[in-house]
Formats: structure tokens, sequence, C-alpha cells
């Protein structure tokens, strides 16, 4: 550190003594150079404030620094230093937040990702630069508190506001185990130090993951439509009056008949011990992930099946989609469900205004709805008819879902003996569904079906397969769903509607008989009705597309012990179907409308343009699109948007105590500033053998503060033991400059 002397009269630095500081400047020896005398082309010489002078040629070619005001107090420099180190990160930051809790959608990729990468960098330094703006307002406040020093080891920690390291180094912990340093002042320092230079380092994350938008599945405002029928119409807890006349020809159908769609049932999944198609409980084998496993039971995969479907829109224009019907062959029945029509045809417009509702920028679209569904299960009996005089009753099962998976309860049914159906399968050559409601069911609003196949089985001797099955529905709740891409190769029924179900649903439903539904013959004779034109039913046609597997035409008519599908599956997964498919149909022709903008006012208005008033009831329909975006999903956004608050909060605060209070400087500022502030203070004994290193901590934990010593205004670090031969030291003051 230097002397800190005081010199009156400029002296050329070559004709001053080498050893020691002089204290009067009569001991000076100078010799007197006459006026004509020659001058020395280039003169070095030391001023009266301790400034270096040079002369060349008789010129002054020196620059000195000249005395800076410590701190200002004028609100003009306070506003200047906040659009110089705060505007801009500040309000970059709060733009982010912003943007990211009101989402906003970029589109199906990000082509900017690598420009924003380099941005967000930049901002991270802008914020760091803020952070280490306030921290050395903060230094200083320390260095010239009047009634104590601060611990050597805090003077740095203004230039560590990017390193975490500072955090676990001596001079923080020994800043923390000061003896003399003052409790309140200790406080302060322990929560500000450490908070700011954890906030420098975590907004630099907290910024790039807030402006890199991210691959999200984009939730857009809910979609709603208003249907022309109330829930009761559509849900309805009793199916009692028979369907409309079932037309041939899927645009001339309309709604009308409840079997429509009833050939696609052709395609159900075949079972028997030669097909692929898994039936009753499972045994599969699960990971405990430490190199052991278990053997489970769960149940068997729901076989989707996609119905056709198509709806008129206007007298010219219809929707068209595919429905997606599931059948499983669990061991306690097989139970089918589908989606309602109304919503199905509800879901794909949805998806499609998805898709508008981000002006089109994205390519994948999704729409949901939480609702009913119906859900129909159903339990058979095979009671193979082997010649015409087989007289014995036919066994019904008691009920359509059974408790005990590994049998079925049954009860005799005289009332159609095997006899009769012998003679009219011979007859007449048709398969046929037998709808009946007087078979002793132990469950309420259960119905009966005897299917017959319409050609003998040959399978060991021949024989007619017959089954006697119990059915019933319900209504469940069930999330369906469709999801639209644009840029895939479209064909006229590309919207394909799908619920969401685990193997383990049925676990979930209500008790089934309370909620079960009622359905009458009449209305089940619809759904196996007479095709158009045709002289066929829709009984006959399914039928004689089943193959006839050892499911349905086992050995001599009967079931061997070991056979684990001993209920004629493939009979079931039909009347479930078939059930389940009219239930969807419940709300017959119907009519949907959107709101739109008429006369100034949002109104319900139909594609047709008629206005509706009031709607029925309003399906809602949650929207997603696919692509970049931010919002608020996911966890790093959750941390990274309170981080980018926490710095507005920060810098906030500082800019506001400035601009009130108008104090504003940049003394030491940086380390060379410190560096120059050492450098013009007096030796102190507190630092002695640290020229290489500083190896003690108890060297950090010496108070120090700037303090202005003498009466040139010169200021200096002072340590707390070096105060009395300092001679008289006084307190820095605001607006007054120093040397």
């Amino acid at each position: 550190m230097g002397s800190g002397g005081h010199y009156d009269i400029p002296i050329p630095l070559k004709d001053r003594p080498s050893a020691g500081y002089p204290t009067d400047t009569n001991e000076i020896y100078q010799e007197a150079t006459p006026s004509d005398g020659p001058v020395a082309p280039r003169r070095v010489s030391v001023d009266s404030n301790g400034s270096i002078r040079i002369k060349e040629n008789g010129q002054d070619r020196s620059n000195p620094e000249r005395r800076k005001i410590f701190v200002r107090r004028g609100r003009s420099t306070a506003v200047r230093y906040f659009l110089q180190f705060h505007m801009i990160p500040l309000a970059a930051a709060i733009t982010l937040i912003i943007l990211n809790i009101q989402t906003r959608f970029l589109g199906p990729d990000s082509q900017w990702s690598n420009l924003l990468q380099f941005i967000a960098k930049f901002h991270e330094i802008l914020m760091q630069i803020s952070i280490a703006t306030a921290m050395g307002a903060y230094q200083q406040y320390l260095l010239t508190q009047p009634t104590s020093g601060v611990p050597f080891g805090a003077i740095f920690s203004a230039y560590h506001t990017t390193q975490v390291g500072y955090l676990w180094s001596p001079e923080f912990r020994a800043s923390l185990t000061t003896a003399g340093f003052p409790l309140l002042l200790k406080i302060g320092f322990v929560v500000f130090v450490p908070a700011s230079i954890l906030l420098a380092a975590a907004v630099g994350p907290a910024s790039a993951i807030a402006l890199l938008p991210r691959p999200v599945n984009f939730t857009i405002p809910d979609y709603q439509l208003a249907l022309d029928h109330t829930y009761s119409d559509i849900f309805p807890t009793a199916f009692i009056q028979s369907g409309s006349h079932l037309e041939d020809g899927i645009f001339k159908q309309n709604e009308q008949s409840p079997a429509i769609g009833w050939e696609y049932l052709r395609g159900l999944p075949s079972v028997g011990e030669d097909q692929p198609t898994l039936v009753g409980t499972q045994e599969v084998n699960k990971d405990l992930g430490n190199g052991y496993g278990k053997s489970v039971e769960e149940m068997p995969p729901l076989y989707p099946l996609d119905l056709l479907t198509v709806v008129p829109r206007t007298l010219s224009v219809f929707d068209k989609f595919a429905r997606t019907l599931y059948v499983q062959y669990a061991p306690n029945g097989t139970v089918a469900t589908v989606q309602q029509v109304p919503v199905a045809a509800g879901l794909s417009r949805a998806v499609i205004s998805s898709l508008a509702g981000v002006n089109n920028a994205a390519t994948t679209g999704e729409a949901s709805i939480r609702i009913a569904h119906p859900l129909v299960s159903t339990i058979c009996v095979l009671n193979a008819i082997m010649d015409e005089n087989d007289n014995r009753s036919i066994q019904f099962p008691v009920t359509y879902l059974a408790t005990n998976a590994s049998g079925v309860e049954t009860a005799p049914y005289t009332n159609i003996t095997r006899r009769q159906l012998w003679d009219q399968v011979q007859n007449q050559g048709q398969g046929q569904v037998i709808w009946v409601d007087d078979a002793p069911f132990s469950t309420e609003r259960t119905l009966g079906a005897i299917v017959v196949q319409p050609d003998l089985c040959d399978n060991g001797q021949k024989y007619i397969s017959m089954s006697a099955c119990a059915v019933s529905g319900q209504w469940a709740n069930i999330t369906s769903r469709i999801v639209v891409a644009t840029n895939a190769s479209a064909t006229m029924f590309d919207y394909r509607v799908e619920s969401l179900l685990p193997r383990d649903f049925l676990n979930a439903l209500p008790a089934w008989p309370l909620h079960a539904v009622s359905i009458s013959k009449s209305w089940a004779n619809s759904i196996t009705t007479q095709i158009g034109n045709q002289n066929r039913t829709v009984a006959d046609n399914l039928l004689r597309s089943l193959l006839l597997t050892d499911n349905v035409c086992p050995v001599n008519g009967s079931y061997p012990l070991y056979l684990s599908a001993s209920r004629p599956m493939m009979h079931e997964s039909i009347i479930s179907s078939l059930v389940a498919n009219g239930m969807s149909h419940a709300a017959g022709p119907f009519k949907m409308s959107a709101q739109n903008l008429h006369d100034g006012n949002f109104r319900w208005i139909t594609p047709s343009g008629d206005l509706v008033k009031p709607p029925s009831m309003i399906l809602t329909f949650q929207s997603h699109v696919l692509g970049f975006a931010w919002n608020m999903d996911g966890t790093a956004i959750r941390i990274a948007i309170p981080i980018l608050i926490l710095y507005c909060l920060y810098a906030t605060i500082y800019v506001a105590y400035t601009f009130i209070t108008g104090h504003s400087s940049h003394a030491w500022d940086t380390i060379s500033s410190l560096t120059a502030l050492a450098f013009n203070s007096r030796p102190t004994k507190v630092l002695e053998n640290t020229s290489v290193r500083i190896s003690q901590t108890e060297t950090f934990r010496n108070l120090v503060s700037v303090q202005e010593v003498g009466a040139d205004k010169r200021l200096e670090l002072v340590f707390q033991q070096d105060n009395q031969d300092r001679g008289p030291v006084r307190r820095v003051k605001p607006g007054k400059s120093y040397s």
C-alpha cells in the first residue's frame, strides 16, 4: 500500500531521496534551475494532491484521475443507472413471466430455438449484472458503517455474485463467525449475500427454461356444442319403444334405427384354441425392480372395432367419423362399450375447432370429454341341440355378470324347447336371436337371448349350436377423445373416436344392478331386425359370418374340463355389441348448434343458420393441440417462473430504493477499484506475511472499514486495530468528493 504522504509543491521524482518518506518539505534538497538554463525535455512530479504530473517540452501530458463523489444524491443519476443496468433484464423477465402464465402457442416446430438459446444466455448475463449492482451498493453500505467495520472476508462478496463456491469459502465462513460483527449487520449479511448469489446462479437456467418454447399438449379454451335433445333423451334409463325400419345404405340411415352399424360387428375377434384372442384372467410376470419378479393375474385386453358413422350436418353436408367399440372377454362376462353418436359427432367438430383455435398453426389436434357410455355385459351358456329328439330344457344363466369366474349358475327355461328350435333351423335355414323376458333371472332389469346358429356343427357329431344368454346394460362415465393429424393421409373416415379404458375398468364401475337400464323385447327386436329389402335379418347375417371355432362348436357339443373358455364367448360378444351399439343410437336424429356472433350477441346457431333457444343440453369438450408453446405445464417451468418473479422483486426493490433516496454510486464496483483503494491505503500489520496467500481464516475475521484519513480528503481501508495509529479519521459522507 502507498505511504499516503503529503506534498505541497511539485518536485522531480528523480531528485527525491530514495530512502524514507520525508515529513518536512524543508528537508527536500532541490537545486534551483536558472530561467534561462536548459529545461529537461520530460519531467515527472507529484502535485499537492498526490497525483503524478508529467511534462514534456514544457507541456502537461498527464491525464490525472479527477476526484470522485462517493455517493450521489440525485434521482436523475438513479434513473440513468436504472436504464443502464436494470431496465432491459427486468422488462425481459416480466415479459417471460406474462408469456408463460398467459400461455402462447408457437406452432408445430421451433425454428428459432438456437437464437432463443443465445438470447437466454444474454439475458442471464444482464440479470447477473443487475444483481451484482445491488450487491455492490450493499458492499458500499457495509464498508462505510459509522459504528463498526465489516469482516475482511466480506468485502469480496460483491465480486463473487456469479460464483456459488464463495458460500463455502474461508472468506464467507469467517464473516459468519466474526465476534465483533454487529448482530443486525450479520443477520442482513447472512440473508442478503447468499440469497443474491443463489439468485444470480438460478436466473440463468430459469430464463432459458422460460424463453425456450416446449413441446407440449397445449390446452386451448373449452369448446361447447348444444343439442336439441335432453340428457334423458341421449342417456335414457329405459329402452321401451322399438326403432324404425333399418335402411340399407349408410347415407340413408340418419340415426333412425338402433341397428345402424351392425355390419361392422362382423369384425369381432374370434375365440378358440387356435385363435390369438386372449380370454379370461391372464397370468403375467411383473418385474419388482430388484432382479426378482412375481406372477400376478390381470384382466384380458380390450379389442377395438371401428364403427363407421355418418351424421347429416345439413341437407348436403355430412359428418363422417369412426367410433370405436371395445370388447373384453372377461372371466365374469363379455362386456362391450362404444361412444354415443351425438358425443362422437361433437368430438369430430371440437377437434376441428381446436386446430382453428391456434389459427391452424398446429398439425395435430385432440378433443376429449368425460361422459356416459353404454356398457353392456352378457353371459351365455351353451345348450347344444343334438337332434330333433333332444328334450332337455334350456339352461339360462341367472345373471349377466358372474361373481365367481369358476362357474356359471343356471336355471331351466321351458317356454321354448330345443325341439322347436331344431325344427325352425331345419325349415327356415336362418340364424336367430330370440329375445325373452320371462326367464328366471336372479337380477332385475335383465333380458334373455337365445342365439341359434343357422348351420349344423360337425365336430365329433352333427348338432346345432345354441346358447342361452343373460344381458344387461348401464351408463358409465368414460373419457372419449379424438386425435387428428392434418399432415397424415386423409380418408373419408380419418376421424376416429376412441375411449380411454384400462384393462381393469370393470373394477371401477358403480354397482351394476342399481344402475342397470331396462331393455324391452320390443326394442331388442329392433337391433336384430330385417335389413331393408333383404330377406335376411341382422342376426342371421352376423351368425353366418362367425368363424365356427371350438368356442361355439366344441367337440360333441360340450366343453372339455381343461378349457379356459368354457362359455360361448363369441355369442356373448355379438349380444353385448348389438345392445351397446343400439344404446349408442338412443338419441335418434339430432341437431347440434354452436355459439356464434349474431346481431352483436353470441347465440346458439345450427350449421343451417337456425337460431336455437334455449339449448336442451350443452356438451363441453376439452381441446389440445400438439406443438411448441409457452405455458405453465411441467415441473421445470413451475420452478423457473417463481425464480424470475424473485428476481423482479429483488431488482424492483433496489430500483425503488435508489429512486426514493437518490443514492447511486459506482464506488468499488470492480476489483480494480478496490485494489486502487488498497494501494492508496497505508500498510497494516494485520496483513503481514500475506503477500503470497492468506492461509489463516482468522485473518478474514478482522474488521475493516473505509474512512477519510487526514485533511486531504483521502479514503483508506482502515482495520479496527489500526484506528489509533491513523490519527483522526472521519466517516465517508455522501455527496462529498474524494481523491
